[in-house]
């Protein structure tokens, strides 16, 4: 693996560089700033690099915001996860 190499660079491009920051944030404080702005491009990333608390504040913020405007969304996302998790 690329990373296991000294003096390596890690390109992450399926996430941007804010969400990425708040993934970072989290791995090291347990915290995240803005969540509830946040939550269904956090969640992606919380699948990808296996995150469950993550995952289960991203749960918690978007359950909390769910409106009619946004359920098919996050439909689409669930599925997304439990595909990528199987």
């Amino acid at each position: 693996m690329i990373e296991l190499r000294p003096n390596s660079i890690v390109i992450v491009d399926d996430i941007n560089s804010a969400i990425m920051t708040e993934i970072l944030r989290y791995i090291y404080t347990e915290q995240v700033s803005g969540i509830d702005n946040f939550a269904p491009k956090l969640i992606y990333g919380a699948v990808k690099y296996e995150l469950d608390g993550l995952k289960e504040l991203c749960g918690a913020a978007m359950i909390k915001n769910l409106s009619v405007i946004n359920a098919v969304d996050y439909i689409v996302l669930a599925n997304m996860s439990i595909l990528r998790i199987c």
